[in-house]
């Protein structure tokens, strides 16, 4: 294949090397089944990452090495298909240590999915594609590169998440306002994100129940009253705008509930259905995007604060909370089970 451009030169990074000066890296990679509505050839998130959709020359430019004076693609045949087929999501950042950049790329990776799967509630598999990092020297030249992730080439006929031109004018607002609180310091709100980010990353149907039950616990299970009261009370206290939303809420919340028992004792009629995922993804989902805003606005301990309510019955206080919970996210952190539709079985959907 005949290039326009110089592929980049590889000086590989010695292991033992003490060299702490700071270097220019970026990151190139996939975005497994995301579709955006646009025209433009490049959309800018932030200043330092850009998704592009004109594939074939960006990835050429990265794939195309040259080592020890041989030039070489790193990505052929179904990998190299993955990059050309998706968006690419493509970052610079500086880094100090050569063998700490991966792990800063993956960083960037994992908040951009999790910022999707926050977003709203999808099906979509968010999954890692393959990854390239390549720093720069002040020559220009690249001194490491790295390569991790998963092609799932398996997987490219599942459902794709789609962005319209609208919503991608929300999401980059979104982004912006989540981003820093991804670093919220409270093990129980971390924790759901963990295990709701892991549900949002695998098709297996009990595993992804599984994973949404343990966000489920990690954000209400804290409550007074034992685990399930916890959940339903707390759920339908915290995300219910009125008497009639949140007797629906602690309802199928607990019906829900009592499949997970039902499962984790071995029944093999608790099979979860597309509205139990779709009901656990949006109330997770808001949940997490409730607490955020509230951590945000000073309220130090939302889990506490919330169980403080169910005891003080205040309602001033209440208004205050319900206001607090939707400051920063708006609608897209407004609970919305009604517009759930009834679909018979889950494999529909997956």
């Amino acid at each position: 294949m005949t290039n326009s451009f110089e592929p980049i030169e590889i000086l590989v990074a010695d292991s033992t090397s003490t060299n702490e000066a700071t270097v220019r890296y970026e990151m190139i990679t996939p975005l497994i089944r995301l579709k955006i509505e646009t025209e433009q050839i490049t959309l800018d998130l932030t200043s330092q990452i850009h998704i592009h959709t004109n594939n074939q020359t960006i990835f050429d430019r990265y794939n195309l090495l040259k080592i020890e004076g041989r030039t070489l693609p790193l990505f052929s045949g179904t990998s190299r298909n993955v990059f050309l087929n998706n968006p690419l999501l493509v970052c610079d950042f500086p880094c100090n240590n050569p063998f700490q950049a991966p792990n800063l790329s993956s960083i960037v990776l994992d908040n951009f999915l999790i910022s999707l799967a926050l977003f709203k509630t999808t099906n979509t598999k968010l999954k890692e594609g393959p990854k390239i990092t390549i720093p720069f020297s002040s020559s220009g030249k690249g001194i490491l590169f790295n390569v991790n992730g998963s092609d799932d080439s398996q997987d490219h006929n599942a459902q794709w998440y789609e962005l319209s031109k609208e919503e991608w004018k929300e999401f980059k607002d979104f982004y912006t306002k989540l981003k820093p609180l991804l670093e919220v310091n409270d093990e129980h709100i971390k924790h759901a994100i963990n295990f709701y980010t892991k549900a949002s990353r695998t098709e297996e149907i009990i595993e992804k129940f599984i994973f949404l039950i343990i966000s489920l616990e990690a954000l209400f299970s804290s409550l007074r009253g034992g685990i399930k009261q916890g959940i339903t009370y707390g759920s339908s206290l915290l995300l219910g705008e009125t008497f009639e939303a949140r007797s629906n809420i602690q309802k199928v919340t607990g019906q829900i509930y009592e499949k997970r028992s039902k499962l984790f004792h071995g029944s093999s009629s608790a099979r979860p259905t597309v509205v139990d995922f779709r009901y656990l993804n949006e109330i997770i989902r808001t949940s997490i995007l409730q607490y955020l805003s509230l951590f945000s606005l000073g309220h130090d301990n939302p889990t506490d604060e919330l169980s403080s309510l169910i005891l003080k019955q205040d309602q001033n206080e209440y208004r205050q909370f319900q206001s607090d919970k939707l400051s920063v996210f708006g609608k897209i952190s407004n609970f919305r089970y009604n517009n759930i539709v009834d679909i018979k079985t889950v494999d529909s959907l997956l």
